[in-house]
């Protein structure tokens, strides 16, 4: 006969947690052995009861992902599942840079909850599909920002890259043209490239954009051969 997996459950909501110590209770092949109120409960009933899985929800006393965080720096081996009201973006990315294996939302089913601790337990991460799905859309979309950034990059020329570095900390033309040895009108001929290539307005859009995208800019020279 299998073993039950043995699972904590931590929320500050009185009657959520009794509803989940209910609903848990009734579950085949899981066994409810603590629930708790806050982050450093969280971390007592780790040390005491080593549960295979802990439900822990955000807002809390203690915050869940700090005690995500801290949990699984103290013992590997257990698997998180943040079970919140939060379906908000930020608040998932937090969670699963803490280390929490799952992720699920407040009315989710019983069935879904308790088909998410078995896969967390097996190793697997469990995310709700419609969070998954924006996850995915919203990774693709970044990929090809990066993309379309890295094309307008490749599309300058090396002095004109070397005129976007200067633009970008703030130099007139007329400084840029001292610090080069090039003529105003080069220079100006220069930016005026720069500004169609980058798909900007102005001048001073071109030291926004240089700025949001320096991770991605190549550190200009200080002057030209």
């Amino acid at each position: 006969m299998m073993s039950k997996i043995r699972v904590a459950a931590v929320d500050d909501h009185p009657i959520f947690l009794n509803g989940l110590e209910y609903a848990l209770s009734k579950a085949k092949g899981i066994s409810l052995v603590a629930t708790g109120r806050s982050g450093s409960d969280a971390l007592q009933i780790a040390a005491e009861h080593q549960p295979d899985v802990m439900l822990l929800d955000i807002k809390m006393p203690g915050d869940g992902i700090s005690a995500t965080d801290e949990l699984i720096k103290r013992n590997g081996a257990i698997k998180v599942i943040i079970l919140t009201a939060s379906d908000n973006d930020e608040d998932l990315g937090r969670a699963l840079a803490a280390g929490a294996n799952g992720y699920l939302i407040k009315g989710v089913r019983v069935p879904e909850l308790v088909g998410a601790i078995g896969a967390v337990h097996r190793g697997d991460v469990h995310l709700p599909n419609e969070l998954t799905g924006r996850v995915i859309l919203k990774q693709m979309r970044g990929n090809k920002e990066r993309l379309t950034t890295q094309a307008k990059i490749a599309s300058l020329s090396r002095q004109q890259l070397v005129v976007l570095g200067f633009i970008s900390k703030g130099m007139t033309n007329l400084e840029i043209g001292d610090r080069l040895n090039l003529s105003l009108p080069t220079i100006k001929n220069h930016a005026s490239k720069i500004i169609a290539k980058i798909g900007v307005q102005n001048r001073s859009q071109v030291a926004i954009w240089a700025t949001e995208n320096k991770m991605h800019l190549p550190s200009p020279p200080q002057e030209l051969d």
